[in-house]
């Protein structure tokens, strides 16, 4: 009987003894919780270092505009003109200032590119001068389609008639976005072979024509 009593004293004083080693080991790692925690990987140096923003030469921005007008307007395209225009932009045409909405702009691309499927700019000459970019351009297309209501419907030509025009554009590019641009081209070169007449703004007298050109809403005769 003594030898059981004992056995059993024996018995709870281990399970205490391991309970206070247990409860002892938990209060340590309560202090001190990194005991059991893995050492943190630190960070690569490509992880941890700050991406660069990207960079592109002045003119980068006032190129990608010319090839808007060479590319039919898309989805994307919308979203992609905040890459080359600042919030607040402007377009300075024959002495009048808009803001240059982008909206617009690309429904006029869209209405020249209906009209020309084939448009299409190349950029002759640039030049650089500090936030300044200059460049002269030439483009071609085939009239296909209406563009302005005095002209003649290009089904009245056979074969259909080709544009060819020059134009000259100076951007102002502010952190490498454009904010103003101001335009000068020949559109009374460009009415020519649509057969109709320029007149730039309300008011204006129209142009007279070229000697070789047809009159005002008749074709050309054959």
């Amino acid at each position: 009987m003594r030898l059981c009593t004992l056995a059993v004293m024996c018995g709870a004083v281990m399970i205490w003894t391991a309970a206070g080693v247990s409860t002892r080991g938990q209060e340590s790692l309560a202090q001190n919780p990194s005991a059991t925690q893995s050492p943190k990987q630190s960070a690569s140096p490509t992880e941890a270092a700050p991406k660069k923003e990207e960079t592109h030469p002045v003119d980068w921005a006032p190129r990608q505009y010319v090839e808007l007008w060479n590319n039919d307007i898309g989805k994307d395209t919308a979203a992609g003109l905040t890459t080359i225009f600042n919030p607040v932009a402007t377009m300075h045409s024959r002495g009048i200032i808009v803001p240059l909405s982008r909206g617009v702009l690309l429904n006029v691309i869209a209405a020249w590119r209906r009209s020309m499927p084939d448009l299409h700019f190349k950029i002759e000459d640039a030049i650089i001068e500090g936030n300044k970019v200059v460049l002269r351009l030439t483009y071609t297309g085939t009239y296909t389609k209406l563009l302005w209501p005095n002209a003649v419907e290009p089904d009245k030509f056979n074969p259909l008639h080709k544009v060819h025009s020059t134009e000259i554009l100076i951007f102002e590019v502010k952190n490498g976005k454009i904010s103003q641009i101001w335009e000068e081209y020949d559109e009374p070169l460009m009415r020519l072979p649509m057969g109709s007449s320029f007149c730039a703004r309300p008011g204006w007298a129209t142009a007279p024509p070229a000697p070789s050109a047809p009159p005002a809403g008749a074709p050309p005769k054959q």
